[in-house]
């Protein structure tokens, strides 16, 4: 909902109090677990084919030298026929020694050595494979791809550190930012919307990590049917989504705050325009009407940024990392008018989120009072939502609740909550959300715009 910022002169609030109490398509939220899921990349076949790899082209860097791949740039046709010959000789000479087993194929062998001089080795399947959601590489021949919320070991790896640091010069030539001399920290946005982090000697071993554009095709109907949220919650939300309200998620990176936020914008008109404000978890929504914006790196970027989606004016703003300067100017175009707005802020509760982010919003506005950021933060958005990813694996919305200020201070007053009551057979957390009994604020506002909210049984408290 619009909501009128409070002017700076507004009564100061000393601190903050706590409340009382690729994926099949509209998929819901599966359970994720740190465990590696071992899959094939453990078998006795996958490990045979590392090691024949590793040996193969071992032979081959002893015939010639690999020094000019180094940089990352394709080698040239001479070279790279010389490579060829070479490897086939290497691929027969291990087999002549008996290091190349019956079990390995030795076409496909060749084939692996041939991506791993020429391409990006063991990557090129896993950035094709569109249920592969994030690639992680912490040691040279332990490839771990994200298959939805499952972390499975990959079947083929790399033969050497020197190869991922190749491979890794060779994803920052795609990105038209060629590795500068002596970096060790890479961050790079690689076509098609991927996300490069990496890091090389000396400051660790050649390690790096790819990240997809998030698709999080989920409803809210979904996450009642997962057990996310209730039904009653996802009443709340539809409702406070089609009137335009301004809703706050929070949860930690892997708490399913993309996810939330995309089935939140789910549950908006399909003709409604969106501008999604990306940062570096990128979020591809799926609405027809969509325009996405890089925040950028620097400060003068962000702030441009927020203020050309301000000037746009579409139905929806999603922002997806709500914090530092673009939490001052999304607060500021809250202020002169901008509602449908549906930000993410990353924090381990809501109750950490509104301790931080009115200090961020102050800190980049001179002049203005922790206090008084605090007073525009409540006010800014009608509904926030805490997400978390519980120690069962499953996601659960642990509160929906407004922020309002009572007695100088920034209160949760909770209208849902759910209640962890025991831990079943196989470590399954069971628990009950809780109406809290509190109709919230926007409620009135969204009734007296003619939209029907049931407020005789969401709202009741258990008993």
């Amino acid at each position: 909902m619009q909501m009128a910022r409070p002017s700076p002169t507004a009564t100061p609030l000393p601190g903050v109090h706590p409340s009382v109490v690729p994926i099949p398509s509209r998929r819901a939220i599966p359970p994720v677990s740190d465990r590696v899921d071992r899959g094939q990349g453990d078998s006795a076949q996958a490990v045979a084919h590392r090691r024949a790899l590793g040996r193969v082209l071992e032979r081959l860097a002893d015939k010639i030298d690999l020094s000019p791949l180094d940089s990352g740039a394709p080698p040239d046709a001479a070279l790279a026929q010389r490579l060829e010959h070479a490897l086939a000789e290497s691929a027969e000479a291990t087999r002549a020694t008996g290091e190349l087993p019956p079990e390995v194929d030795a076409e496909a062998l060749i084939a692996d050595a041939q991506r791993e001089l020429f391409t990006l080795g063991p990557l090129d399947r896993l950035l094709d494979d569109t249920e592969v959601s994030e690639i992680q590489v912490f040691r040279h021949d332990h490839v771990i791809a994200m298959h939805g919320r499952r972390r499975v070991i990959a079947e083929v790896g790399f033969s050497s550190e020197r190869a991922v640091d190749r491979v890794i010069r060779r994803l920052c030539r795609m990105a038209g930012q060629p590795l500068e001399e002596g970096a060790s920290f890479v961050e790079r946005l690689l076509p098609t919307g991927r996300r490069l982090f990496a890091v090389l000697p000396p400051a660790a071993t050649s390690t790096l990590v790819i990240r997809k554009p998030q698709r999080p095709d989920v409803t809210l109907e979904d996450l009642v049917r997962n057990g996310t949220i209730s039904r009653a919650m996802a009443g709340l939300l539809t409702q406070c989504v089609l009137g335009r309200g301004n809703l706050l998620v929070t949860g930690t990176r892997d708490a399913g705050t993309s996810w939330l936020l995309g089935a939140l914008a789910a549950a908006a008109q399909p003709d409604d325009r969106f501008v999604v404000l990306q940062d570096e978890d990128q979020l591809a929504l799926d609405q027809p009407n969509t325009l996405s914006i890089a925040l950028g790196s620097t400060t003068a970027e962000r702030t441009r940024a927020v203020q050309s989606a301000a000037r746009i004016r579409p139905e929806r703003l999603v922002v997806s990392s709500f914090a530092g300067h673009v939490a001052a100017e999304v607060v500021d175009a809250i202020g002169g008018g901008m509602d449908g707005v549906l930000a993410a802020a990353r924090a381990p509760t809501l109750r950490q989120a509104v301790t931080r982010l009115p200090a961020d919003i102050a800190a980049t506005r001179p002049g203005i009072t922790p206090e008084t950021a605090r007073e525009w933060l409540a006010s800014s958005f009608d509904l926030a939502i805490e997400i978390a990813l519980l120690r069962d694996g499953r996601h659960r919305v642990l509160r929906i609740a407004e922020l309002a200020v009572e007695n100088g201070q920034i209160a949760i007053r909770d209208v849902f909550t759910f209640v962890v009551e025991r831990t079943a057979a196989g470590g399954a957390l069971e628990g009950t959300f809780h109406p809290s009994g509190l109709v919230p604020d926007i409620v009135e506002d969204l009734q007296s715009r003619g939209v029907t909210v049931d407020t005789s049984t969401s709202f009741r408290r258990n008993r």
